[in-house]
C-alpha cells in the first residue's frame, strides 16, 4: 500500500478504555488520538460510551447508558462511542445484589468468556466491532490499530483485515498469555482457559503486520509468545508539571503513588524504617512516608499500616485522589517510590508521573534491569540492593534535608526525559505507521 502524498493517512483505533473512563489504559490511546494529527495522521477512535464519573469498569456496569452510537468530530479527529452492553451475570448483580447467585454467575461468566471468541452472541463488546466495520464500509482507512485489553479487540482487527485488506498494528499494554498474574495462578480450569485463549491469541496476531508494546521486557516476552515483529512505544508522561512548590519542612517526605501489588516488597522499606526507629537513628518528624490511593485497596492498606505499631506515626495513607491532587503531592515530595517486582519488570505509570513532577525516583529493591537502567539514564534517583543500603540512604537524606543539601529536581536529564513524553512517543508511532504503509 502506498501513502497518498496529498491526503492525510487515516488510522482507525479500536480501544475499550478511553476517556472519560479514568483508567491507566485509557491514557495510551487517548494521547495517540490527541497527537497523531500533528504528524500527518488523522485518527478515528471506536470506543465505548463511558459516563463522566467512570473510574473503573466495575463501577459502571450497573448504570444505565445510551442505547445508540454517538459521534464526536473534534479538531484532533473523530470519536465513535458505542453502547455499553451488560452481560447476564452483571444484570443479576444489579437486580439481586452481589451476594446472591454467586455460583451461577461464575458459571455464566466462564461461558461468556469462553464463547465470546466463537459467537458474537456472547461477546459483550461486539458493538465496537460493528461500528468499526460500518466505518470502514463508509470511509477509506489506511491502517487499523487495536490496544488490549480486552483482548477480544484483536479478533475484530483480525476479521476486519481479512475483509478490507488493511494493515493492522496490535498493541499490548500488558500481557495476554504472558500476563504475570495469570501465569502464576494455579488451578486446572484457570490454566485450561489460559491455553484455550492462547490459541486465539496466536491465531489473531498471526495476521498482524506489527506488534507494539510498552517496554523492552514486554517486547522480549512477546517476541517468543506471538512470533511477530515487535516494536516499543513507551507510555510516558504528557508534560512536565509546572506547579509552585510550597516551602518545604525539614521532614524528609517520600511518596508512593497508586497500586501496590502482592508481589512487590514493601516490607523491604518498612523493615528499614523499623530498624532505624528502634535503633534511635531516626525519630518521628524526621521522615514522612505517604501512600497515595492505598485506602482503595484494603488488603494492601492493612499490609502497610499493620506492619509494626512502632512505625505507624511515619506513615500516611489516602483514598484514591484526582490525578491533579496526586501530582501536586508528588511535586512537594523529596522522593517517589517505585517498588520492583521479582516476577516482572515494567516502567509503571507512577514512575513517569515522578518524572513529570521532577520528583527523584527510588527503586525498592533494585531490579537489576529495566527500572534501574531507566533511573540511571535520566540521572534521576537511586536503587537499593540491600536494606542496609536503604537505611544508610534514609539517614543521609534526613541529615541533608535538615541542612538544605541533597538530591535536586534540577539533576534530571531533561533532554533524555523528553524522549518519554506522550507526544514524542506518538511521533515514534507515526513513523512506524508510515514505514508500514511504505512497504
Amino acid at each position: 500500500m502506498k501513502i497518498n502524498s496529498v491526503l492525510p493517512i487515516k488510522a482507525l483505533i479500536i480501544c475499550h478504555d478511553f476517556p472519560p473512563l479514568n483508567s491507566i489504559g485509557a491514557q495510551r490511546p487517548y494521547h495517540w488520538f490527541k497527537n497523531l494529527k500533528k504528524f500527518g495522521i488523522e485518527p478515528t477512535v471506536v470506543t465505548k460510551n463511558w459516563s463522566n464519573n467512570a473510574a473503573t469498569v466495575s463501577e459502571v456496569f450497573t448504570a444505565e447508558h445510551q442505547k445508540e452510537n454517538s459521534v464526536e468530530n473534534l479538531p484532533e479527529g473523530k470519536i465513535i462511542r458505542v453502547p455499553i452492553e451488560h452481560i447476564l451475570p452483571e444484570k443479576m448483580i444489579a437486580k439481586y445484589g452481589i451476594n446472591k447467585y454467586v455460583l451461577p454467575r461464575k458459571v455464566l461468566t466462564f461461558l461468556y468468556r469462553t464463547l465470546a471468541h466463537i459467537f458474537f452472541l456472547f461477546d459483550r463488546n461486539v458493538f465496537m466491532y460493528k461500528a468499526a466495520k460500518e466505518e470502514l464500509q463508509k470511509e477509506k482507512y489506511d491502517i487499523i490499530i487495536t490496544t488490549g485489553e480486552p483482548w477480544i479487540v484483536f479478533k475484530y482487527a483480525y476479521l476486519l483485515k481479512k475483509q478490507f485488506n488493511i494493515p493492522w498494528i496490535t498493541d499490548y499494554r500488558d500481557g495476554w498469555f504472558i500476563n504475570q498474574e495469570h501465569a502464576l495462578r494455579r488451578g486446572f480450569f484457570h490454566q485450561l482457559m489460559r491455553y484455550y485463549e492462547y490459541y486465539f491469541e496466536k491465531k489473531y496476531t498471526a495476521l498482524a503486520d506489527l506488534v507494539i508494546t510498552v517496554d523492552p521486557f514486554m517486547a522480549e516476552k512477546l517476541n517468543k509468545a506471538v512470533i511477530r515483529p515487535v516494536k516499543i512505544i513507551y507510555n510516558g508522561f504528557e508534560k512536565f508539571i509546572d506547579l509552585t512548590e510550597s516551602p518545604k519542612a525539614k521532614t524528609l517526605t517520600i511518596v508512593h503513588t497508586g497500586t501496590l501489588k502482592n508481589t512487590q516488597d514493601v516490607e523491604f522499606l518498612l523493615r528499614s524504617i523499623q530498624v532505624l526507629h528502634e535503633s534511635g537513628k531516626i525519630k518521628v518528624g524526621d521522615l514522612k512516608l505517604i501512600f497515595l490511593g492505598l485506602e482503595y485497596e484494603q488488603i494492601q492498606l492493612s499490609r502497610v499500616v499493620n506492619f509494626n505499631i512502632s512505625i505507624k506515626p511515619y506513615i500516611e495513607t489516602t483514598a484514591r485522589l484526582p490525578k491533579e491532587k496526586a501530582m501536586e503531592i508528588n511535586v512537594g515530595a523529596d522522593y517517589g517510590i517505585t517498588f520492583s517486582d521479582p516476577n516482572w519488570t515494567a516502567i509503571y505509570a507512577k514512575t513517569y508521573d515522578y518524572v513529570a513532577t521532577k520528583t527523584p525516583i527510588l527503586i525498592i529493591p533494585s531490579d537489576n534491569g529495566l527500572l534501574d537502567n531507566f533511573v540511571k539514564e535520566l540521572n534521576f534517583g537511586f536503587s537499593f540492593k540491600t536494606e542496609d543500603e536503604l537505611q544508610h540512604f534514609i539517614c543521609k537524606s534526613i541529615e541533608d534535608k535538615k541542612t538544605g543539601k541533597g538530591f535536586s529536581k534540577n539533576d534530571l536529564n531533561v533532554e533524555k526525559a523528553l524522549f518519554y513524553t506522550r507526544e514524542n512517543q506518538t511521533k515514534e508511532l507515526s513513523t512506524i505507521i508510515k514505514d508500514i504503509l511504505k512497504s
